[in-house]
Formats: structure tokens, sequence, C-alpha cells
């Protein structure tokens, strides 16, 4: 059986309150239990 993700995100939309432009644009993602999960970039 495939288990069952405890998080799951479709199209997921982010953008810094002074930008334009999506810094993030159409994520898809899912966690399942004992996974870790890291978004890493650059920073400012």
């Amino acid at each position: 059986t495939v288990p069952e993700p405890i998080l799951e995100v479709s199209d997921l939309v982010f953008w810094y309150e002074d930008e334009n432009t999506p810094v993030l644009r159409g994520v898809d993602l899912s966690v399942e239990r004992g996974e870790f999960l890291a978004l890493v970039g650059a920073n400012g």
C-alpha cells in the first residue's frame, strides 16, 4: 500500500509583499510520515 501524505500542497504561489513577481509558482509537493523537507535558496 502507498502511504498517505501528512502534508500535501498543490499549485503553491508565494511572493514577498514589496515584489511584483512570485518567487515560487506552481509548486506541488507531498510529505509522507518520516520524511523531511527543506526549501533552501538565496536569502535577501
